[in-house]
């Protein structure tokens, strides 16, 4: 009897837990990536060695539950750009992937997902042929995020300061 009542107790519990957690991402809100959400406020910057390859301002607000994701535009970032070295790929697949220098290589960063305290920014680097990486970025709003997506490709967030904002 008492691992039946240990369960239902264990049951119970997590029930609360998610029923609490609902409501708080209700009452809170989610943090959303979204040209509707106004001026830009955090900076998303991906570095290759000591270059920045691609630099953009973009906007991040809360929303709260009931406004759903249907009502935000998905937003994203595509751009290109021929490494001047190979890079090799490790995580995605089963074997580390190499692609040689001079390939090249095209990124997509977009909402993946919104939480109370943060944006999922989703990556993807591929070459015309196939898929290199595919990853998530955790952007806090208000910190310095940074994700290393390949030895030397860096994927970082950060607040614009308030007197930078345009």
């Amino acid at each position: 009897m008492r691992p039946v009542v240990l369960i239902l107790g264990m049951l119970a519990a997590a029930f609360v837990q998610t029923t609490n957690g609902a409501q708080r991402a209700s009452d809170e809100g989610v943090w959303r990536w979204s040209a509707e959400c106004g001026a830009p406020t955090t900076i998303v910057e991906v570095r290759f060695g000591k270059r920045t390859i691609h630099r953009q301002a973009v906007a991040l607000c809360r929303t709260n539950a009931q406004s759903g994701a249907g009502n935000f535009s998905g937003y994203a970032i595509s751009f290109g750009f021929r490494p001047n070295r190979a890079i090799t790929w490790e995580g995605y697949r089963d074997r580390p992937d190499r692609t040689p220098a001079n390939v090249v290589l095209n990124v997509d960063l977009w909402e993946a997902g919104g939480e109370t305290n943060a944006v999922l920014m989703g990556i993807s680097v591929m070459t015309a042929d196939r898929i290199l990486m595919n990853t998530v970025h955790i952007v806090h709003p208000g910190r310095r995020d940074e994700t290393t997506v390949a030895r030397g490709l860096v994927v970082r967030t950060y607040s614009i300061a308030a007197g930078q904002r345009r």
